[in-house]
């Protein structure tokens, strides 16, 4: 429900991402009044961590071993191939350990969309998925931007309440 409030209160295309292996897999896409696609076409697409704002969110709250690890693996096969280096994976990831928000690696492709994605925690702040909005970079302007990540930083706490809430509760 959550993705489904967000894609009608502002009409983008809202995403839930989920840690797999080296990669973020698609779960749920919901599309607003505007839809916009870029790495993730479809649910059950996967894209490589350090590759968009999901893999960027959750990466950011892994521990330094699993980033290395998944960056040691991602970046010959995936990461270069896109321009993408360590150190710009890197400072996207303090950027959103700062933020609790990402924007994804800057300057990198497709250049006529952008995106916003924050991490949804588990247990002692673990990532366990993120949420994440696709629109075209023409849509994003500041009062824009504020709305969106109030929106995600909203679900995604709602989210994490939710399922681990009502797991202490039982």
């Amino acid at each position: 429900m959550h993705l489904l409030d967000m894609a009608e209160a502002l009409g983008d295309s809202f995403f839930l991402m989920v840690p797999d292996g080296f990669q973020v897999l698609c779960l749920d896409i919901v599309d607003g009044q505007h839809p916009a696609r870029s790495y993730t076409r479809q649910k059950g697409d996967r894209i490589p961590f350090g590759v968009g704002q999901a893999s960027i969110a959750i990466l950011s709250f892994m521990s330094e071993h699993e980033q290395a690890h998944i960056l040691d693996h991602n970046e010959p096969a995936f990461l270069r191939t896109r321009g993408i280096t360590r150190r710009r994976v890197r400072e996207a990831i303090a950027n959103c350990q700062h933020l609790e928000v990402s924007c994804g690696v800057e300057d990198s492709d497709p250049p006529e969309f952008t995106g916003v994605a924050v991490p949804v925690f588990g247990k002692d702040r673990k990532p366990i998925a993120a949420l994440s909005c696709c629109l075209r970079r023409s849509r994003l302007s500041d009062d824009h931007y504020e709305r969106l990540t109030k929106a995600l930083l909203t679900s995604a706490r709602a989210i994490s309440d939710n399922l681990f809430d009502s797991v202490e509760s039982t």
